[in-house]
């Protein structure tokens, strides 16, 4: 006869731990004893076993002498049970025995190992180490040199275009410290705009990396000079103090910012070129939060503030313009079916996430530049939540880039907001309160006149340049509605979705799936209608198939949500 033995389950009623084992064995006549006691050798737990002929002679001999072993006391029997426990223990390793049914039920299960928690400092690290594992974003520490790391790193089609990308955050300030340390290196200065606010001049570097040998890398990369052409023109020491101490921080983050570098007092000529633009400044870097603002208020036109400069770049006015000013109707379709509700996702989902600690407060076309990444490649952009699932994913060849801080609302700690530096310094200090000499109250009369406002948070102003754009779509199809013989595309989703906004100069913070009163109503608005559906993504998909199937990808850029991580670029596609 062959028995398998059998694993405990709960629903097992027969079943009983060693302790009891004992107990019963205690009380058990003397029958019951020399059935234990010709049991001497028994199982090991996963041993399939089959007696011999010995065994079985021995149990048959057995039978016949119970008669005369009856008569034993019960205190013999305690000590013959007990020596039968530990000689099942002893003997355990023995193969061929002969195996009790009811012993095989009472045996002990083997259970799983309890998930201990007391290993764990705190639950968080707990879900943490369940997360999925994601590749690491490029490090330029295993770089020995910048010429490897330029041939290795994808993102640098151009050598100038992995600081343009506005991911590489270590690279460019590895490169650009400040323009005095770098003026040996300065190959160009243009002015490339002068408009009501003042004028904006284009920096351009040109640094030689010598490698081993005779090998020279040269890099060129750009910086934007902004001046003041009024005294009443938004003060660019505010504008510096919001990218500088709390914009560069949400660029680890988001790459819808740019970064702000220096501050100076301009002490020489109105127009710059190459010769004398580094001896016209005075760096204002190192100065209090205080003595900047007194100084942009003693004399505001003086201020200028050294940006990051983006190739390849147009305001988003002025690319709506030449898309719907064009007579190409398939470029049309494309811009307004794919990359204008990809655009405003980048962008709502920036100030949705920022909602309670940012307002932009002048976001309008010419406000946002649209970056165009390298001919031919585009870039996966996932939008991850704090679970580590994704919310939102896409292909794109664009990404806006947010700029001119000099009105917003922001707050990063209790002594670093707008409304404490309004409050306690642009309305009490003298130097911004000249009320004899032209009747200033707050620095209204040197480019504070906005700050007031910017003292608190409107999660519903930031709406506004949406009016624009749906403005231009109806002002573009009323022209041509009524012409004969011009067929233009019909309306997509998008402009039925500019049609629900509505703007509030009050902040608005109602919820509601037909009507966009608030950013995150925005975002929410462009996830359900548009991103989200199986039509959109399977038109997105088919159209990097067929219309730009030549292209290829960069990698892959995660954003997280409520900024649980900074943001990771991975040099490969899915």
């Amino acid at each position: 006869m062959v028995v398998t033995t059998r694993s405990y389950t709960k629903k097992n009623s027969q079943y009983k731990s060693p302790t009891s084992i004992l107990k019963s064995n205690r009380t058990r006549s003397k029958r019951s004893s020399q059935r234990v006691s010709n049991r001497s050798s028994l199982f090991k737990s996963s041993t399939v076993v089959t007696p011999t002929k010995k065994t079985l002679k021995t149990s048959n001999s057995d039978r016949s002498n119970r008669k005369s072993r009856s008569n034993r006391k019960s205190s013999s029997n305690r000590k013959s049970s007990s020596n039968k426990i530990s000689s099942i223990q002893r003997n355990s390793s023995v193969h061929n025995v002969s195996v009790d049914r009811s012993i095989l039920k009472q045996r002990t299960p083997i259970k799983p190992n309890k998930l201990k928690l007391s290993q764990y400092k705190n639950i968080g690290k707990l879900f943490k180490r369940r997360t999925p594992i994601i590749p690491n974003k490029l490090k330029l520490s295993q770089y020995k040199n910048i010429e490897t790391f330029f041939k290795n790193s994808i993102i640098c089609g151009d050598k100038g275009e992995c600081l343009n990308f506005g991911i590489n955050r270590r690279l460019d300030f590895l490169l650009f410290s400040s323009l005095k340390e770098n003026k040996d290196l300065i190959s160009n200065v243009e002015l490339i705009d002068s408009g009501g606010n003042g004028s904006v001049y284009r920096i351009d570097f040109s640094k030689i990396f010598k490698e081993k040998g005779d090998v020279e890398v040269e890099l060129n990369f750009s910086t934007i000079l902004k001046t003041s052409q009024y005294n009443t023109s938004d003060n660019l020491a505010f504008e510096y103090i919001v990218g500088k101490y709390f914009i560069n921080e949400q660029t680890e983050y988001y790459p819808n910012f740019l970064l702000t570098y220096e501050i100076f007092k301009n002490t020489g000529p109105e127009y710059f070129d190459r010769e004398n633009i580094v001896n016209s400044f005075q760096s204002l870097s190192n100065e209090s939060i205080t003595n900047l603002i007194k100084q942009s208020c003693i004399n505001p036109m003086s201020i200028t503030i050294l940006n990051q400069y983006f190739r390849n770049c147009e305001t988003l006015n002025e690319f709506m313009k030449k898309v719907l000013r064009s007579n190409d109707n398939d470029k049309l379709r494309e811009v307004s079916r794919f990359w204008v509700p990809i655009m405003l996702y980048q962008i709502y989902f920036v100030l949705s996430e920022l909602s309670k600690v940012f307002t932009h407060y002048d976001l309008h076309l010419s406000n946002i530049l649209v970056y165009k990444l390298p001919d031919g490649k585009y870039i996966k952009m996932n939008y991850i939540n704090n679970e580590g699932k994704i919310i939102t994913s896409f292909k794109t060849i664009y990404i806006p880039k947010i700029i001119d801080y000099g009105r917003c609302y922001f707050y990063k700690n209790k002594t670093m907001n707008s409304k404490f530096l309004y409050d306690t310094i642009v309305c009490k200090e003298d130097e911004c309160n000249k009320t004899e000499l032209n009747n200033e109250v707050c620095g209204s009369e040197s480019g504070y006149y906005y700050s007031s406002a910017a003292s608190f948070k409107n999660e519903s102003y930031d709406l506004y340049f949406l009016i624009e754009m749906k403005n231009y779509y109806k002002n573009y199809y009323n022209y041509y509605r009524g012409i004969e013989g011009i067929d233009r595309p019909l309306p997509s989703e998008i402009n039925y979705l500019l049609e629900d906004v509505f703007l509030f100069m009050r902040e608005c913070l109602k919820d509601d799936d037909s009507n966009i009163y608030n950013v995150n109503s925005m975002r929410k608005n462009l996830e359900a209608r548009i991103l989200h559906t199986k039509e959109f993504k399977y038109d997105l998909d088919k159209h990097f198939d067929t219309v730009l199937g030549n292209y290829t990808c960069l990698g892959t850029l995660n954003i997280y949500e409520k900024r649980s991580r900074k943001m990771e670029f991975i040099p490969e596609c899915d």
